[in-house]
């Protein structure tokens, strides 16, 4: 108990990094979905690719999404930004 105590700033610190990084791939995932779910509602050609892909995208590992990511966004691996791509995506 020790350490916690001696850094409940840290904790504090790394726990507001945490939820900012959580809240921001929960919102864009809220706001792709919708659009996506709409068009495969609305469109029944539509259906099949927009399951087929967003399916897909959920088959893919987690570390293996990691490495391939920076590549193809072109973000340093260790970015923040990343991350919160790839919990979007997930």
């Amino acid at each position: 108990m020790d350490w916690v105590s001696d850094n409940l700033d840290l904790i504090g610190s790394l726990t507001l990094d945490h939820l900012r990084q959580s809240v921001i791939a929960i919102v864009a995932g809220f706001l792709l979905s919708l659009p996506l779910g709409w068009v495969a509602w609305r469109y029944r050609l539509l259906r099949g690719w927009v399951i087929t892909v967003t399916g897909l995208l959920y088959t893919i590992p987690s570390l293996a999404l990691l490495m391939i990511l920076p590549v193809v966004a072109g973000y340093p691996a260790t970015s923040e930004t990343n991350l919160v791509i790839a919990l979007t995506i997930y």
